[in-house]
């Protein structure tokens, strides 16, 4: 919990900072549908897991955005696991490139019903006006960085 409180000081104070450059009039927001596939830290891709989804991109300053998201994570093609994954994510950028941390739950849709802990989601990538490309890291706050808790994952996505 302490991790919890002390990362959300952490967004508290950027966003603070960065408010000097607040455009309170031409604020920009970008939408993207996304596709992509995350593996455990072994990079095994056994079982195949794939996403969908999608991501908002609030423009806070020229060096700060705020990425809502919502993804769909299906565990292989059997459709047998179906997940719910929202997250925020806070993102420093610069042109073209970004880098960023926030959390991210997951609600088990289908089958036994399970609800993950909250998790840090790290990510980078890279965007213009009609793509988007991140890779992130996935961990779970309780388990951090340990061996069989963390995920790796990669999407791209299509700007509406």
């Amino acid at each position: 919990m302490k991790k919890v409180i002390l990362l959300v000081m952490v967004f508290v104070l950027v966003f603070a900072v960065s408010a000097v450059n607040l455009k309170a009039q031409g604020q920009e927001m970008d939408l993207y549908v996304n596709a992509g596939l995350i593996t455990d830290d072994q990079f095994t891709f056994d079982p195949i897991v794939w996403s969908g989804g999608i991501n908002v991109d609030i423009h806070f300053s020229d060096m700060l955005m705020l990425s809502p998201e919502c993804d769909v994570i299906f565990w292989g093609f059997k459709f047998d696991a179906i997940w719910l994954a929202p997250g925020v994510i806070a993102n420093f950028k610069t042109n073209m490139l970004f880098v960023g941390g926030g959390i991210t739950k997951w609600f088990k849709l289908s089958g036994n019903v399970f609800n993950s802990d909250l998790s840090l989601k790290l990510n980078v990538g890279f965007k213009s006006k009609k793509y988007r490309l991140t890779v992130y890291l996935l961990t779970p706050f309780d388990e951090m960085f340990k061996r069989y808790y963390t995920m790796f994952g990669a999407t791209i996505g299509f700007a509406f």
